[in-house]
């Protein structure tokens, strides 16, 4: 048994009526769990937030496009380093 499927039946990938919708619901849903986001912080998954698509011109004019992806993804990370680890990396250059 997959820990991140569980006993999902691969199967039915095979089904003409399994489309996109059952795909997000049944598997990416599950592998951004196992990746550990969620609808709250620290990271989040964010579901129909509007996205303004920045380079679309027609011409020479700009022209607003909106965009709706199915999953926004946020994460935040926090890297810590010792400063003797830093200052022992920098000297071997």
């Amino acid at each position: 048994m997959n820990p991140v499927f569980g006993d999902f039946d691969f199967e039915v990938l095979k089904y003409p009526d399994f489309r996109e919708d059952s795909v997000r619901e049944e598997i990416v849903v599950r592998l951004l769990s196992a990746l550990g986001y969620s609808p709250s912080s620290p990271h989040r998954i964010i579901r129909s937030r509007r996205l303004i698509h920045p380079f679309v011109y027609i011409g020479t004019r700009k022209q607003p496009v909106t965009i709706i992806p199915d999953y926004l993804l946020q994460a935040f990370r926090t890297y810590r380093a010792r400063r003797s680890s830093i200052f022992s990396s920098l000297s071997k250059l």
